[in-house]
């Protein structure tokens, strides 16, 4: 094996390495940063210090280079290294390590910053945006790992060992660059008709040839035809028994009435869908004939935000077992099609889980669950508008637990009858029970810092926890963080010890007063980019992440849901 791990600062590549060692025993494995600072017995940030950037490049360049003299090697590279030097006459495995959060930004505490003048998260997208076409380009596999994702695990290893194998998938080709004994889909809005008939000729692979625009090749000599009805009726040259026809224009009313003519063939419904009712209406026409109707929202192409332009991946994920045509993430990031790893993670059940939430792209409740749990996990972003709508809609597609997030919390809680906030839900004999196990991960959390109870805290936001917070901590004062004022008739403090950062990363959040310069600062959220995390790396002081309260509560929540489902 030779091996080589991209990827962009933080998104998990080190401790890959860790479990790719477990996987691939036999097999030398490198970390570049590790056997340079060997080499040169110095600490990775004091080249740069001492050295700059432009020293650190040619001596990693130059380690790097004796490392792949070797006769088999994985080597994992820092997100600086330059993908354009992995060298092409070697037959180099190289995989792109990439996780939805990659554009979000990271912050860190415990790295060297590369231009101090802007902000951490300026940083980070100045390098984001120079680095990721150049990781695409020099790729031949891009790895999309999913949050959270700490331990071994048997899918990751049939992913890396490229021992997978989609029945009844296809990946969305963008580029020639094909694994071989994998179904693709060729569409003819990316590919020219000589580039397909190439490709199709020059692999043996499985194809779905996509009419998306109209074309001279009636028909490509491949099995699978998919005929868009925006391009009009279907040409006779191309009636055969493998034809799809699809609808990716119209809204979902208008699709389904178009589709009445061609009641005998497989039917493609792929329009934008804006809201919830929408879904509904799909599903259920899909739901009616799931051997020739496979129904694929998207979400539409203007939405800005990652959550918003993946809102129906979930739903693609669940249906993997339910229709015969789907697709899969190959080399995109940012759309409804799920990745290779939801794909094979998917146990085919009709009852599911869920996160609900927004934004939820980062949350590590789906691979932590799921781990555990017979049942998928899907992560479905629902606001606070739709929560109402949505509810019986996922009840009826098979929902029976749920984690809930902020600002969900509050009505998860009057949805089980009850005046508090609740962050996991059972549905069962027709009714909602739910409690909160915040409360024990909040206590977890803070054993972190000793006599925390002796000292001054601030509580900067709160949210649903709120009251958990002040249950555990009496003596917290606690804060706006849109008017940066104490709640209620409670004192300002003037210099806190603990600040508990309990606010989400939007516009509208303030900072706590410059003057405060407290010993430690426990944050609620494990986000990379969090705001909490911002402000520990601006007052350079000690940091408790909320992943510890986050492991604990999942387990208790764990707990509630087998109770009750297992009854």
């Amino acid at each position: 094996m030779k091996r080589v791990l991209i990827g962009h600062r933080g998104v998990g590549k080190t401790e890959l390495l860790k479990r790719h060692m477990i996987y691939f025993s036999d097999f030398l494995h490198f970390d570049l940063d590790q056997e340079i600072e060997k080499k040169h017995q110095k600490k990775i940030s004091d080249i740069f210090k001492l050295e700059g950037e432009e020293s650190f490049r040619t001596i990693e360049k130059n380690v790097f280079s004796n490392l792949i003299q070797n006769k088999n090697f994985v080597i994992s590279v820092g997100a600086g290294f330059k993908p354009e030097d992995i060298p092409v006459d070697i037959d180099i495995d190289v995989i792109f390590v990439s996780r939805r959060t990659d554009s979000d930004g990271r912050i860190f505490l415990d790295r060297p910053r590369l231009n101090p003048e802007v902000t951490a998260l300026e940083e980070y997208a100045v390098r984001f945006n120079q680095r990721d076409s150049a990781f695409r380009n020099r790729a031949n596999f891009i790895y999309h790992m999913p949050e959270g994702l700490i331990t071994v695990n048997n899918i990751e290893k049939v992913i890396l060992s490229h021992g997978y194998k989609a029945t009844d998938a296809f990946f969305t080709a963008t580029t020639c660059n094909l694994n071989q004994g994998q179904s693709y889909e060729l569409r003819t809005d990316i590919f020219s008709d000589a580039t397909i008939e190439k490709i199709i000729t020059e692999n043996k692979n499985t194809f779905l040839v996509s009419y998306r625009k109209k074309t001279n090749q009636y028909p490509f000599t491949t099995g699978w035809i998919d005929w868009a009805l925006e391009l009009g009726p279907v040409p006779i040259e191309i009636q055969q028994s493998k034809l799809i026809v699809s609808n990716h224009e119209d809204d979902v009313k208008t699709a389904i009435e178009k589709f009445k003519p061609y009641s005998g063939l497989y039917q493609k419904l792929c329009p934008v869908v804006q809201t919830w009712s929408e879904l509904a209406i799909g599903h259920t026409w899909q739901s009616q004939n799931p051997d020739q109707r496979s129904f694929l929202p998207r979400t539409s192409a203007i939405s800005f935000s990652i959550e918003k332009r993946s809102k129906w991946r979930w739903y693609r994920q669940l249906q993997f077992s339910r229709q015969k045509i789907n697709f899969i993430q190959y080399r995109q990031d940012i759309d409804d099609q799920p990745s290779l790893f939801e794909y094979l993670s998917l146990k085919k059940q009709k009852k599911f889980a869920a996160v609900l939430g927004e934004p939820i792209h980062h949350s590590k409740t789906p691979i932590t669950q799921s781990q555990s749990f017979e049942l998928n996990v899907l992560p479905i972003p629902i606001n606070e508008a739709e929560f109402e709508i949505a509810r019986p809609i996922l009840i009826n597609m098979g929902l029976v637990a749920a984690a809930v997030t902020s600002p969900l919390k509050n009505l998860a809680g009057q949805l089980c009858g009850k005046n508090c906030a609740m962050n996991s839900l059972v549905y069962k004999n027709k009714a909602w029970i739910g409690i909160s196990t915040d409360e024990f991960g909040f206590e977890m959390l803070i054993k972190k810092i000793s006599d925390i109870h002796s000292k001054s805290v601030a509580v900067w936001g709160g949210g649903g926890i709120l009251q958990s917070i002040q249950r555990a901590l009496p003596q917290a004062v606690c804060y706006s963080v849109q008017s940066g004022k104490p709640r209620g008739d409670q004192q300002s403090l003037k210099n806190p010890d603990v600040v508990i950062w309990a606010a989400p990363r939007k516009v509208g959040v303030r900072m706590p007063p410059i003057e405060w310069q407290p010993e430690f600062i426990v944050d609620l959220n494990y986000a990379e980019n969090s705001l909490g995390l911002e402000y520990a790396q601006i007052k350079n002081i000690k940091y408790v992440s909320g992943d510890v309260m986050f492991y604990a509560q999942a387990e208790k929540q764990l707990q509630f849901w087998k109770e009750h489902l297992e009854e």
